[in-house]
């Protein structure tokens, strides 16, 4: 039977990640073994991991790792301890999974060979998030097959396995030979954001097929709202750090890396004004709302 290695990379939110592994440790498929980075947690995260799931293998990082250099280094415990024919699933820790997750994963990769499998994403309120990700490389769109729609309207518009154009880390099951392929995430030019779509992307890239199984669905755990949300800036100061703060998805010096790596080569001078459009007209609307609610409290 093949090994299963999930790999969380954590910091913090200790809560959240205890409530992700117990749904994990309830699965139907027995060959599991989950891998958490804990990257400087000052929460006591690992120390409630180890009493409470001593199975778990810890990896330490120094605070400073980021989901993609936490992520690989998960990783390089996998490659010095798999085997052929072993996968590996990425998963954050805010979501929790169905007993029957693993299982219905596998299924669908021996049914899809040389295919790396997505989870639809579902919010805590029932709704999708996202059924698989759509890009435009002409007019910079990202789509987000199905979001707002409850699992029933998804599954009267789509078969229970689409084709994407790019996969997300929050539930991606990947065979281990892509790794020994392609190599690991991109750590030095997409420290945090991104880093999970050029993955899956650069093995498309080499004849791997991306799909997304709506029968494996990860569900969204909140816990209050981001730094970046709760902050109560000005609004231009808010709108720069919303598009240069290191974490922040909108980071448009992390955009314009990931542009370069995966946009076809003609189309990038186009594909980044359009990014850059969108974003910045995204960020000046975020930054009016956030002032206008903070006007009326």
């Amino acid at each position: 039977m093949n090994t299963i290695f999930i790999l969380i990379p954590v910091h913090n939110r200790k809560k959240m990640t205890l409530r992700c592994i117990e749904s994990l440790q309830r699965q139907t498929y027995g060959t599991i073994q989950i891998i958490v980075c804990d990257d400087g947690s000052s929460d006591g995260t690992a120390d409630d991991i180890r009493a409470q799931y001593p199975h778990v293998v810890i990896v330490k990082g120094n605070g400073h790792l980021w989901w993609t250099k936490a992520t690989n280094k998960c990783l390089e415990y996998v490659l010095q301890n798999c085997q052929d024919g072993d996968y590996v699933i990425t998963v954050n820790n805010d979501v929790t999974v169905s007993d029957i997750y693993v299982h219905s994963l596998l299924h669908c990769a021996y049914n899809n060979p040389d295919a790396l499998i997505g989870s639809l994403n579902m919010g805590s309120d029932n709704t999708v998030i996202s059924g698989g990700i759509l890009i435009n490389w002409i007019t910079a769109k990202f789509k987000y097959r199905g979001q707002g729609l409850t699992y029933g309207e998804l599954m009267q518009l789509h078969s229970p396995v689409v084709e994407v154009d790019a996969l997300a880390g929050r539930g991606t099951l990947i065979p281990v030979k892509v790794f020994k392929e392609i190599g690991l995430y991109n750590q030095k030019k997409l420290p945090h954001y991104g880093a999970d779509y050029e993955f899956s992307i650069r093995a498309k890239k080499k004849g791997y097929r991306l799909v997304v199984n709506y029968n494996s669905v990860v569900t969204d755990i909140k816990e209050g709202k981001s730094e970046l949300s709760r902050s109560r800036e000005a609004g231009l100061k808010r709108m720069i750090t919303q598009l240069t703060l290191f974490q922040s998805p909108s980071n448009l010096y992390h955009r314009l890396r990931f542009t370069l790596l995966c946009c076809p080569k003609l189309l990038i001078p186009l594909f980044y004004v359009c990014d850059t459009l969108r974003v910045l007209l995204h960020a000046v609307r975020s930054s009016t709302t956030y002032l206008k609610s903070t006007d009326e409290e």
